[in-house]
């Protein structure tokens, strides 16, 4: 539960995010899901199905983070 109410609120929100690579990684992968359009378009990933994707992004960027600094010796 506080994972999603932290990507809803903290991540999906504009201009909460701070300055870092991460940061920017995730505004870019943001920016392209909203920038799928159809050809009349019309934003084809909005609300939950975009949520769901920035929470699936989000997952998999903590885990690669927690898996390079476990490996640091």
């Amino acid at each position: 539960m506080n994972f999603w109410q932290h990507v809803i609120t903290k991540i999906e929100v504009d201009g909460r995010l701070p300055d870092n690579r991460i940061a920017n990684e995730i505004a870019a992968y943001k920016e392209k899901l909203k920038k799928n359009v159809d050809g009349s378009g019309k934003q084809l990933l909005n609300g939950k199905h975009l949520q769901n994707k920035l929470m699936s992004k989000v997952a998999n960027m903590l885990f690669r983070e927690l898996s390079r600094a476990i490996a640091k010796p």
